[in-house]
């Protein structure tokens, strides 16, 4: 019978949540607790090499952005999947003359003044704005479009939302699946994804801490692969 089990990557609480190296990958039956909602969250696990830490989720934002070029226009509406996120009773007038970097921070500033149902925020870099959703909404907002309406000689540019991932997606996988772990001394070893306690990383890839099928610790295993590529390992067992 399959059962859901997750191989899920968090970080350390109170390390550089940006810092991709610093990610920690377990398995979703060594999982204590879980505190918090959506992306705001704290896990308690027991990590072999590392004893009972408190963890962070690590979904990524997706994100979308909206490009000002061409002359003097107001942008009366901007949706993202239908959605209106600004003020559309306050136009972002354009500038006399023609200012498109100072335009595009302030749409910014409009799109952060409002609240929109989901809601979202957003950056200004010259004349591109870059409208985020929520780090909780993960892949559900990939795709999203993004549409602008303005005035006058004005162009916009829109990209849709993509990027988005979810820390905690569920992998099905059936007892007794095996994967084949490249080891960093050469060749590789079978092991069972139910054995997986936790996978550490190094600076030469990682370390996987693994126990038999009774819970019992068997052996540190020093990989070649990485935190996310024996991830992806595990996960292409579905």
């Amino acid at each position: 019978m399959a059962i859901s089990v997750k191989s899920v990557s968090f970080k350390l609480k109170g390390e550089d949540q940006s810092a991709a190296s610093s990610d920690v990958a377990v398995m979703s039956n060594t999982i204590v607790s879980v505190e918090g909602t959506q992306d705001d969250f704290t896990v308690k696990v027991p990590v072999n090499g590392l004893g009972l830490k408190e963890l962070v989720g690590t979904n990524v934002s997706s994100s979308g952005s909206i490009t000002l070029s061409g002359g003097i226009g107001n942008i009366t509406a901007l949706t993202v999947d239908g959605v209106q996120i600004f003020d559309v009773t306050s136009p972002i007038v354009g500038a006399t003359p023609v200012d498109l970097t100072s335009q595009a921070f302030a749409l910014a500033v409009a799109i952060n003044d409002y609240t929109s149902v989901p809601n979202y925020t957003a950056s200004a870099a010259g004349a591109v704005v870059t409208i985020e959703a929520a780090g909780s909404v993960g892949t559900g907002a990939n795709t999203n479009a993004v549409v602008g309406t303005k005035t006058g000689a004005l162009t916009l540019t829109a990209v849709d939302f993509s990027g988005g991932t979810n820390a905690m997606s569920v992998f099905i996988t059936a007892a007794g699946t095996i994967f084949s772990l490249p080891l960093l001394a050469g060749g590789s070893v079978n092991l069972n994804a139910y054995g997986v306690r936790s996978v550490v990383p190094t600076a030469t890839g990682s370390s996987v801490y693994y126990s038999d099928e009774f819970g019992v610790f068997v052996n540190v295993y020093e990989s070649s692969s990485t935190v996310a590529q024996v991830k992806t390992l595990i996960n292409a067992l579905v």
